[in-house]
């Protein structure tokens, strides 16, 4: 979307191949991840709650997408905002669907959509520092830094919580 001819040290799709093919892309593993859950074996109720979750990050990450490339942030709210709708919904509805898949409490997915959110904002705030771009241009680095750090300390709470939950499941 930014039109980066590199992601992670790689070219980019639509660099190594072309722009149709990148979209098309992406229309394909979209599609896919939908027929993936509405074939599977969940309950129809399960099902219905998955593809609820995943299609509202879908349009999370179309909103945050957009205001990353047209508005951008001017306020650590508005990019911390943004880092929510376009990277961490997509970790946070695979946190989310990995509970569902395992039968998991209502109190394990909400702990996974917390997992999800955070693990998200860390790692695109982690990208941004690594492409100079983004919160670099509203805080220092070493501020920025320090909000992976505050989030990370969060992180091993939930990790621990997700290890005992498929301790409970996998080893019963």
């Amino acid at each position: 979307m930014d039109n980066s001819n590199y992601r992670r040290e790689k070219e980019s799709t639509h660099i190594k191949f072309n722009e149709a093919s990148a979209i098309l892309t992406s229309d394909i593993l979209i599609n896919l991840a939908y027929f993936l859950v509405s074939t599977s074996s969940l309950s129809d109720r399960d099902k219905c709650n998955a593809i609820s979750i995943m299609s509202d990050a879908c349009i999370g990450l179309c909103d945050g997408q957009y205001l990353d490339l047209f508005i951008k942030p001017n306020s650590l709210n508005d990019y911390l905002n943004t880092c929510k709708l376009k990277t961490a919904n997509l970790i946070q509805v695979a946190s989310m669907l990995g509970v569902i898949a395992a039968n998991g409490t209502s109190k394990q997915l909400q702990d996974a959509s917390i997992y999800g959110e955070l693990l998200g904002i860390s790692y695109q705030i982690k990208d941004d520092l690594n492409d100079n771009d983004g919160i670099v241009n509203l805080i220092s680095k070493d501020e920025a830094e320090k909000l992976i750090t505050n989030t990370n300390q969060i992180l091993p709470h939930y990790n621990n919580l997700f290890l005992e939950a498929v301790r409970n499941k996998v080893l019963c």
